[in-house]
């Protein structure tokens, strides 16, 4: 039997500090766990690297720390960021609100104009990354890898602003003007030159009725065809299929 990785034990929260690019406390889990540790603590000690950053077990500290509970702790050296990403992967994974808050505590700067974006018009994440990037459709599986990897660069924030200032113009019209496929029926739709926005918005207000929730893209472009078609001569009319 070999002995590695000491379990040690401190009163003392002062030494610890938290890794820059850590997802931040998750404050319902937080609550649980610390109903949790009032019936009874579990010794399970929380992993830091040779600085005392937190590298895995945040939760378990701060649950600790405020109910004033011994804490158990591992050092492993040269722990950082990659292992806090592989750790949490193989239980609670992140969220992709975990790793826009991450790199943006990093300060990197597309992440930072990314969660100002989504916080300020509230998309999903997919339709974030699409619009962020400038795509005529919802951003794909190889888009959310460069995400999580700390390589998302925003093609254009002007036109990004301009085009989520548009689909929120809808919001009076319809409700379900944030769901994900309606976006992306926008998305290709911002694409075609012979779409124009502001008659569409002028035939919508008279036929809001017509736009109603659909499962496809496909549906909703067939949807939104009729209404921006409204009263137009049929060698005029305007296909989006």
């Amino acid at each position: 039997m070999k002995q590695v990785n000491l379990v040690l034990m401190t009163e003392d929260y002062s030494i610890f500090s938290n890794l820059d690019g850590n997802r931040n406390i998750n404050q319902p889990n937080l609550r649980a766990l610390k109903r949790s540790m009032e019936n009874e603590l579990l010794q399970i000690p929380i992993i830091v690297n040779e600085n005392l950053q937190i590298i895995d077990g945040q939760h378990r500290f701060q649950a600790c720390k405020d109910l004033k509970k011994p804490i158990y702790y591992i050092i492993v050296k040269g722990y950082g960021l990659p292992q806090v990403h592989k750790l949490n992967a193989i239980s609670r994974k992140w969220s992709f609100d975990d790793y826009l808050d991450g790199y943006a505590n990093l300060g990197y700067d597309d992440y930072v104009k990314a969660r100002k974006f989504r916080r300020k018009y509230g998309f999903g994440h997919l339709e974030t990354l699409a619009l962020l990037k400038g795509y005529n459709c919802l951003a794909g599986g190889d888009d959310r890898k460069r995400f999580f990897n700390g390589n998302f660069k925003i093609k254009s924030l002007s036109e990004a602003e301009r085009k989520a200032e548009q689909i929120r113009m809808i919001k009076p019209f319809y409700n379900g003007y944030l769901r994900r496929n309606f976006i992306g029926a926008m998305l290709k739709l911002f694409s075609f030159e012979s779409f124009d926005f502001n008659t569409f918005l002028q035939k919508l207000k008279y036929q809001s009725t017509k736009l109603v929730d659909c499962t496809t893209v496909n549906q909703y472009l067939l949807v939104i065809e009729d209404i921006y078609n409204y009263k137009t001569r049929r060698n005029d009319k305007i296909r989006f299929l």
